[in-house]
C-alpha cells in the first residue's frame, strides 16, 4: 500500500477496493435529494413565524454587501452572514446577466424568497460536499468502506440534523462546518505514521474549523472536546492558537457587536430563562425535569448511543492492544471526545431547552460511530463466529430503529406542514380576496411583508430606507405595545386610527386572538380601536379593526367570548 510520508500511512495494509470513492457519493447525494424535499415540504420562509430567523439572517447578509455590520451578533453568526453575502451577490450577477438589472438591494427584497432558497442550496451542497470528503479520508486511513458508510449514514440517525437543512440558519451551516472537522480528525485517529509537521498541521486546520463552527453558532462550543484526540501539550497549543485567530478573523464583520455578544452569552449561561432573561440562576426543578424529559422523547436514540459510549469507554480502558488493529489509546480519546460532548449539549439543552441546540453532537456522534466500527471491526476477529454476528445484528438492530425513529419523526412533521400550510392557504386567499383593506400583520402572520419587517427590525433597520421605498404603505403591528410602525420604524398608530375612524378598512393578521395562544388576553389596541374576527383557521386569525367612541379596557376586555 502507498504511505504518504509526509502525511503518515492507514492504520492497516488491507486491499483498497477501487470503486470505493464512487459507492461513498451515494449518500450524500441522498442527503441532498431528502433535505431538497424537505425544503419542498416546509413551505414558504415567510409563513407563520418561520422567518425567525432565516429572513434576519437573509437581511444581515445584505447588510454586509451595502457596507453595514451584521447589526444581529448574538449567534455571533458572521460566517453564515459572510457566505449568506457571497451566495446573494452571486445570484444577483447572475439575474443581472441573464435578466433585467436591478439595484442589489432592491432585487433582494423584492424577491427574497428566491434568495433564501439559493442560500440553503448552498448550505447543502457544502453539507453533502463535506460529508463524502470526510467519509472518503475514513475509508483511505482505516481501509474499511464500513465506517466511512457509517459515518454518513449516521447522519440520518436524528430526525432534528435532516430539519435543520430545510432553514437558512446557523444549524444548517453547522452540518458542513462539523464534517469538514472530522477530515483533520479522521487523519489525527486513523494514520499511524503522522509525522510532527503533519500533526502540527492537523491540530491547526482541526482549531480553525473548530472557530469556525462556534462563529457560526455558539452552540458549538461543546465539541472542544475533540482537543483531547491531539497528543501532547504542543499539538494543544497549535488547537487553541489556531482556534483563537481563525475566530478572530471571522469575527470581524461584526467585530463591532463583541462586547454585546458577550454579556448575551454569559447572561445566557446565567439566568432562568431563554435569551438570558429570568432570574439568576438554574430554572425551577419542574422545568429542568421537563425539558430532559421532552429532550428523550425527541431523540431517545442518542441516550442510547451516550450509554453505549460508556460501556466502550469501560471495555477500552481494560482491553488490550492487539497488531493489525487500529490504536486503541486513541479509540479512548475519540469515545472521550464524545461521550463529553454529548453530555455538555444535553445540560445545555436541559437548562434553556430548544431541540436545534442538540445539533453539534448529533453530528458529531457520526465521526465517534466510524470510529468505532473502524476499531471493532478488525477487534472481532478474535472472537467466536457467534459473538461476530452477535455484534453485528445489534448494531444493524439499533441502526434500523433509529432510522426508523427518524422516518416517523420526519414523516409526521411533513404531514403537519402539509396541513398548517392548508390552513394558512384559506386565509391567503381571503386576504387576497380584500385588496382594498390595508393589510397589518403581527407574530405569525402569513403576509409576506410582515417577514420583511420582521428580517428589518433584527437587522437593525439597515435596510428600512429601500423598504420604505418599495412598499411605502406597508406596516407591522406590535402586539404588545399597541403601536404600528413603518419600515424606518416611524409609528403609524394614529394614521390607522384615522383611517379606522373614517370607516376605511384595516385589518390585523397573525396568531389567533383567543383564549387557545393567550395573546388575546394580552394583546394591547389603541384607544377607541377595537377587533372583530373575519376568518380563524388552524392557529391563524383575520380581524377587522372598528372605531368606538367609548375608550373602555383593552385587550383582556377585548377578547372574543
Amino acid at each position: 500500500m502507498h504511505v504518504d510520508k509526509g502525511d503518515g500511512g492507514n492504520m492497516s495494509t488491507g486491499k483498497i477496493y477501487k470503486g470505493a470513492p464512487r459507492a461513498l457519493v451515494v449518500i450524500p447525494v441522498l442527503a441532498f435529494v431528502l433535505s431538497g424535499l424537505l425544503v419542498s415540504a416546509f413551505g414558504p420562509y415567510y409563513l407563520a413565524g418561520r422567518m425567525d430567523p432565516d429572513y434576519f439572517e437573509l437581511l444581515n447578509s445584505l447588510s454586509l454587501l451595502s457596507f453595514h455590520a451584521p447589526a444581529n451578533f448574538d449567534h455571533p453568526g458572521t460566517t453564515v452572514h459572510v457566505l449568506g453575502a457571497f451566495v446573494i451577490f452571486c445570484r444577483w450577477t447572475i439575474d443581472s446577466v441573464f435578466g433585467s438589472w436591478l439595484p442589489l438591494q432592491s432585487a433582494v427584497l423584492l424577491h427574497p424568497e428566491d434568495y433564501l432558497h439559493a442560500i440553503n442550496l448552498f448550505f447543502r451542497v457544502l453539507a453533502s460536499l463535506s460529508m463524502y470528503y470526510a467519509a472518503r479520508v475514513v475509508y483511505r486511513r482505516s481501509d474499511s468502506l464500513c465506517a466511512a458508510i457509517v459515518l454518513q449514514v449516521s447522519f440520518f440517525l436524528f430526525s432534528e440534523t435532516l430539519f435543520a437543512q430545510s432553514r437558512v440558519t446557523p444549524e444548517a451551516l453547522l452540518a458542513a462546518a462539523s464534517f469538514a472537522l472530522m477530515i483533520p480528525l479522521a487523519d489525527t485517529a486513523l494514520a499511524t505514521e503522522l509525522s510532527p509537521a503533519g500533526q502540527r498541521k492537523q491540530a491547526a486546520v482541526s482549531g480553525a474549523l473548530f472557530a469556525f463552527g462556534v462563529v457560526t453558532k455558539l452552540s458549538f462550543l461543546p465539541l472542544l472536546s475533540v482537543v483531547l484526540l491531539f497528543k501532547g501539550f504542543r499539538q494543544k497549543i497549535w488547537f487553541f492558537t489556531s482556534s483563537v485567530a481563525a475566530g478572530l478573523f471571522l469575527l470581524l464583520p461584526g467585530v463591532s457587536g463583541l462586547s454585546g455578544m458577550v454579556a448575551y452569552f454569559f447572561s445566557f449561561l446565567t439566568h432562568s430563562s431563554y435569551y438570558g432573561a429570568g432570574s439568576f440562576g438554574l430554572p425551577a426543578a419542574a422545568i429542568l425535569k421537563s425539558n430532559a424529559r421532552n429532550l428523550l422523547d425527541l431523540e431517545p436514540y442518542l441516550v442510547v448511543l451516550f450509554i453505549l459510549y460508556s460501556v466502550a469507554l469501560v471495555f477500552a480502558h481494560v482491553d488490550r492492544h492487539e497488531e493489525g488493529v487500529p490504536r486503541l489509546p486513541m479509540l479512548r480519546r475519540v469515545l472521550w471526545s464524545g461521550w463529553i460532548a454529548i453530555l455538555v449539549q444535553a445540560a445545555l439543552v436541559i437548562q434553556h431547552y430548544r431541540s436545534y441546540y442538540l445539533v453539534p453532537s448529533l453530528l458529531y456522534v457520526s465521526f465517534v460511530n466510524a470510529m468505532m466500527t473502524a476499531y471493532y471491526l478488525k477487534h472481532l476477529k478474535r472472537l467466536p463466529r457467534v459473538a461476530k454476528a452477535a455484534v453485528v445484528l445489534c448494531g444493524l438492530i439499533f441502526g434500523v430503529a433509529a432510522l426508523l425513529h427518524t422516518e416517523r419523526s420526519v414523516t409526521d412533521w411533513a404531514e403537519t406542514e402539509w396541513r398548517d400550510r392548508a390552513d394558512l392557504a384559506v386565509l391567503e386567499e381571503k386576504l387576497k380576496s380584500m385588496p382594498e383593506c390595508l393589510q397589518i400583520g403581527y407574530d405569525q402572520s402569513v403576509l409576506p411583508l410582515r417577514a420583511l419587517h420582521f428580517g428589518n427590525t433584527m437587522s437593525g433597520v439597515q435596510q428600512g430606507r429601500t423598504l420604505a421605498g418599495l412598499y411605502p404603505d406597508s406596516l407591522f403591528y406590535s402586539w404588545n405595545e399597541g403601536k404600528a410602525f413603518s419600515f424606518l420604524m416611524e409609528d403609524k398608530t394614529q394614521s390607522v386610527t384615522d383611517l379606522v375612524m373614517n370607516g376605511h378598512c384595516v385589518l390585523l393578521e397573525g396568531y389567533e386572538l383567543s383564549a387557545w395562544s393567550k395573546l388575546g388576553a394580552v394583546m394591547v389596541l389603541p384607544a377607541n380601536l377595537r377587533y372583530e374576527p373575519v376568518m380563524t383557521k388552524g392557529a391563524q386569525g383575520i380581524y377587522r379593526l372598528t372605531y368606538t367612541a367609548s375608550n373602555g379596557p383593552q385587550g383582556k376586555e377585548n377578547t372574543p367570548r
